[in-house]
């Protein structure tokens, strides 16, 4: 017998008692009903709660948010004892509209014609023997492919219909130095791949008389994933076939994960470009400073060497005048090698003193540098 409940009677039922109460009830565990109340966004009590409850403190109640569309069903008689078969009990009062794919790209049912890169794959795959996987590896100068035999001939058709497409669409493909498959749109190159995981099938414990050791047997999984192997920016990078999609049906999200991919690397390069003009103007804005301060400094220093030989100016020229003076005194004219010595004292006078000429004047560092003359 199975009991539906929705939402809002689990909702109601988890604030009304703790969840190792409510849970038996159930027949589920308290850890797995926690799971389902987040699974489907309902809010629970945290931590101290209940002991709140009970010294009668008031806590206040979060409302439940919407979440149309869901009922839930729980068996009565079995537990469930694993968070997946609790996802499976979920029934849809409404069955989910998917949205139309962004691309449509047709796979045939045969490679005819098939793109340069795939007929080269396609005859290195032919002579390859399979390894310790189960699996054959195409090498170098082909389309990055590991996958068994029995399912490589699917994958070459999977990607001839990519790289047709792409093509089709201005792009390119391409094996980039003899390693490597990569779609390259408007110069960004992002490497694809297509592997097969490998399962264990047989483990043997082996004893050779010194150590142990186990030894495992392969065998493909024929589980098969579309990979986006380039490194940078945290966009989806596999697409695996498997119970809910062909590897068929994948193309169209594979290919919207390489235009994503190719769209968050070029948003990373105009990132890091910014930074790196931003980091380079900061450089020249110190540097710039720097510059300005050590100007404004020599003109202090400047400013105070001035003042020096100002006041040696006024103690030179008050020499010159006693010396006149004193010449004066002592004689109606002054002697003839004492004018002349007055005569070429007092032009070193005008020489040195820093008011002779015009007067002088101020302007920022700021104004007489330009921030374009630093390197």
């Amino acid at each position: 017998m199975i009991k539906f409940i929705n939402r809002e009677q689990l909702y109601k039922q988890v604030w009304r008692e703790p969840f190792t109460k409510l849970a038996p009830k159930h027949n589920v565990s308290a850890t797995d009903l926690r799971k389902l109340c987040n699974k489907f966004l309902i809010p629970v009590p945290q931590l101290g709660h209940w002991q709140k409850i009970a010294f009668g403190k008031i806590v206040e109640m979060p409302a439940l948010q919407s979440y149309k569309y869901f009922s839930l069903r729980i068996k009565k008689k079995k537990a469930i004892p694993k968070i997946k078969e609790i996802v499976a009990a979920i029934k849809l009062a409404k069955p989910i509209v998917r949205p139309p794919k962004k691309h449509k790209i047709t796979v045939k049912n045969t490679l005819t014609s098939p793109h340069p890169i795939i007929t080269k794959t396609r005859d290195r795959l032919k002579s390859q023997k399979p390894d310790e996987y189960g699996m054959i590896v195409s090498g170098r100068d082909c389309a990055d492919i590991r996958i068994s035999p029995v399912n490589y001939k699917q994958v070459l058709r999977v990607l001839d219909a990519l790289f047709k497409w792409f093509e089709k669409k201005g792009y390119k493909a391409d094996v980039a130095n003899g390693y490597g498959t990569y779609i390259i749109i408007d110069e960004e190159k992002v490497q694809i791949a297509v592997e097969e995981k490998a399962q264990v099938t047989k483990t043997t414990l082996v004893n050779n008389g010194y150590w142990t050791h186990t030894e495992r047997e392969y065998t493909p999984s024929n589980k098969i994933s579309l990979l986006i192997k380039s490194y940078g920016g945290n966009s989806r990078r596999t697409w695996s076939a498997g119970k809910l999609y062909t590897l068929e049906e994948l193309l169209p999200s594979f290919i919207d994960g390489i235009f994503d991919f190719v769209t968050a690397k070029k948003e990373n390069k105009i990132r890091r470009e910014k930074e790196e003009k931003e980091r380079e103007e900061a450089r020249i804005l110190k540097k710039y400073n720097l510059h300005c301060a050590e100007l404004e400094k020599n003109m202090i220093e400047q400013l105070e060497k001035q003042a020096k030989d100002w006041n040696f100016t006024m103690q030179l020229q008050s020499y010159i005048l006693a010396v006149e003076a004193k010449a004066k005194d002592q004689n109606k004219n002054i002697p003839i090698d004492t004018f002349k010595w007055l005569e070429w004292a007092n032009q070193h006078l005008d020489k040195i003193n820093p008011l002779k000429g015009a007067l002088p004047s101020y302007t920022k560092a700021k104004k007489l540098l330009k921030i374009e003359d630093i390197e």
